[in-house]
Formats: structure tokens, sequence, C-alpha cells
């Protein structure tokens, strides 16, 4: 069974649900493909709801073009509906295949970052608050949650009635 995330959730997910399917957001998937947590269970024919406001989400569409099951977003999640300055990485991985995956709307996260050689491009994007994007989505039941978005995370998670979307299963980066 192939893997997509850096340390092997997907197939930890994957386990916990076994062949049940069901609705997943991801926040913060990039391409849909590196590190990704959702990939394998889109694999399985689960229906997602995918976040990625940096310009790899055109990868993200296209890898799922097609697909009636999945809902590409190319905008943010945060504390308020607006638009923000967004730091949009260039690769960062040694072997250069990843694209945009420490970018950020937190300058002081971009620090750690440059200090290493990794190179940022500011541009705005737009942000939605969860209870209205969940509103607006019909207010899908999502077993399954990644938050992945260099230094937000809990911005986000706390917006989140996790009793109300029968969230079974999250994966928080841990920054």
């Amino acid at each position: 069974m192939n893997t997509y995330s850096q340390n092997k959730e997907d197939l930890q997910v994957k386990e916990y649900f076994g062949d049940r399917i069901g609705t997943l957001l991801s926040v913060g998937e990039n391409s849909g493909v590196l590190f990704s947590n959702a990939l394998l269970l889109i694999q399985g024919q689960w229906r997602a709801h995918l976040f990625e406001p940096a310009t790899v989400c055109r990868d993200l569409l296209k890898l799922h073009k097609g697909n009636d099951k999945v809902h590409v977003y190319n905008k943010g999640l945060g504390a308020k509906a607006e638009v923000v300055t967004f730091y949009e990485s260039e690769n960062h991985v040694p072997n250069g295949k990843d694209k945009a995956l420490v970018s950020t709307t937190d300058w002081n996260e971009t620090l750690k970052w440059r200090k290493k050689g990794v190179k940022f491009t500011r541009r705005d994007i737009q942000i939605v608050d969860f209870k209205g994007w969940y509103e607006h989505a019909g207010k899908p039941k999502l077993e399954f949650i990644s938050i992945d978005v260099e230094s937000m995370e809990w911005e986000i998670l706390q917006q989140i009635d996790l009793c109300e979307t029968q969230t079974q299963f999250l994966i928080i980066e841990w920054n």
C-alpha cells in the first residue's frame, strides 16, 4: 500500500477506519501528494474538502480533476474572513521536489526558514473562517481532519466543534 504522508500517518488513519468510507477535511493540502495525509483515503473513495492557498493548488486541482467527491478550495482557513498577506515558500526539501511546503501568513514563521536559505514570495490570499465555510458546505460530517498550516493550527482548531463535525481522528502539525 502506498503512503504519502511524512511519517506514515495516512497508514494509521487507514488502519483506524478500515474499509469505512467517510468525509475528510485537509487544511494545507499542498500539491495533494507530497506529505499528504488525505490522498490514501481519497484513493479509497472518501469525500474530501481540501484547502490550499498557495499557487501549488493548481497541482491539487489537476490531481483531482473529474473527481466529484473532492472539493478543492484555493484559499486558507483562519480566524475570520479577510484578505491577508501570505508568504509563499520556494522549495526547502533537499531534492527540491516540494512546492510551497512552508508557506505561511506569519512573518515570524518565515524567519527560521530564511536562515536555512528558503526564499519567499509575498502575495495576498483570501482567508475564510471555519464556521462560515462549514455552514456554506452544508455542515458535512468530517470523520477525519488534518491541519498543517505553519503556525495557525491552534487558531483553526479552536473554531471546530468536534462533536458537531463528528470527528473521530485528527492530525495536527505541531510546530
